[in-house]
């Protein structure tokens, strides 16, 4: 580093100390108490625990189905596995919707 790039590092080290000190003279922090926090974290961790077991049945939901119909296929009953690729398709249409739905886009997490 040159000795201007040093100095002027050093001048906007001061002047963000200063801006910094500024604020917290301005305005006062008062961190969550720990109750929040824990019903943050309790609150998250259901909402985890849901999304997963959202996310298991769906898959069992489409594994099975595939499971089936190559059974199926292979044991040259190819009548009943369109059958039941058609059932499993008009089924899954709906839930495919509901399962979108049910993921909105918030953005960023916001805590209170």
């Amino acid at each position: 580093m040159n000795p201007t790039d040093h100095e002027n590092d050093n001048r906007l080290v001061m002047e963000l100390q200063q801006t910094w000190e500024k604020l917290e003279g301005t305005y006062t922090v008062s961190p969550a108490t720990l109750d929040v926090w824990e019903s943050l974290v309790q609150e998250q961790r259901r909402h985890l625990k849901r999304r997963l077991w959202r996310e298991v049945i769906l898959f069992w939901v489409v594994a099975v189905p595939l499971i089936v119909g190559f059974i199926l296929l292979a044991s040259g009953l190819s009548t009943w596995f369109w059958i039941l690729q058609g059932l499993f398709v008009i089924a899954g249409i709906p839930l495919l919707i509901v399962e979108l739905r049910g993921y909105p886009d918030k953005g960023e997490t916001q805590y209170d």
